[in-house]
């Protein structure tokens, strides 16, 4: 192999691994994303339980107090 062909190979390689460093940075970026996101929907659904049970609370005590008057 001549030196213009070492020096292509040279750069490929370079390339590689300038591509694989990105895609892992890339797949790092996707996975925080997806980690906060989830985060974020268990609040939510969290926060929704509590509008609900204080809902249904508040019509139970409103039951009660037609009831009981």
């Amino acid at each position: 192999m001549d030196d213009k062909e070492l020096e292509l190979l040279d750069a490929i390689h370079k390339v590689d691994k300038r591509v694989v460093n990105l895609e892992s940075k890339i797949d790092d970026s996707v996975n925080g994303r997806f980690k906060d996101n989830e985060r974020r929907l268990t609040k939510l659904e969290d926060n929704q339980r509590w509008l609900v049970l204080a809902f249904v609370g508040a019509i139970v005590g409103a039951i009660m107090k037609l009831v009981l008057e």
